[in-house]
């Protein structure tokens, strides 16, 4: 069992548990369903070449973003990547909240004293953050894929395109940070509360 020191955190020790849980099993539904499998099985050659996933590629240009949204050359397939957007923006909010709620635990049971000074705490924002830019990804896409399927001129989703690219590197950023926090964070609970090492 847990140390008693534990239960006085304001965030209980199983609702961590629970967040933390509730964050591997979004992460792998998210992965099941993802929408945009049948568009990767459906390309070939230079078509599966040309092809990227724009939540996962930092740094993309617009040049880029509309040679790959050439592939989508069946309309199910512009479908497909907006029922992902829709998926990845409830996504979004999940993990940030999960997130946050393991980070805010982490960093009341590290803490020497309640409200101790020495300790930073809004770290629990950094997955916030990179949820809002998530958000802000899939709306800026979802603008992109509508204006280039409907022929809107060429000015209006090279912007959104940048906007998303922008979002997207935010986004991997701040993701990046928020698992720094969780695996340092859950080494150094083990460390001190497990094995009473001085932190």
């Amino acid at each position: 069992m847990w140390p008693d020191n534990l239960t006085a955190n304001p965030i209980g020790w199983k609702l961590a548990l629970a967040s933390l849980l509730f964050l591997f099993f979004v992460i792998s539904l998210f992965g099941y369903l993802d929408p945009k499998r049948p568009i990767i099985d459906d390309l070939n050659g230079e078509e599966k070449k040309r092809y990227f996933s724009t939540d996962t590629t930092p740094g993309y240009g617009p040049g880029k973003l509309f040679q790959m949204l050439g592939t989508h050359y069946q309309p199910g397939h512009f479908d497909a990547h907006r029922r992902f957007i829709k998926y990845d923006l409830g996504f979004a909010v999940l993990y940030a909240a999960a997130a946050a709620i393991i980070i805010v635990y982490l960093q009341n049971a590290l803490a020497h004293t309640p409200g101790d000074p020495s300790r930073p705490y809004y770290l629990w924002l950094a997955p916030l953050i990179a949820g809002a830019f998530d958000i802000l990804e899939g709306v800026s896409m979802w603008c992109v894929l509508n204006a280039y399927k409907n022929g809107a001129p060429e000015d209006l989703p090279t912007a959104m395109a940048l906007v998303s690219s922008a979002m997207t590197m935010g986004k991997i950023l701040f993701l990046v940070a928020t698992f720094v926090l969780l695996i340092t964070g859950g080494a150094a609970l083990v460390l001190k509360k497990v094995w009473h090492l001085p932190l």
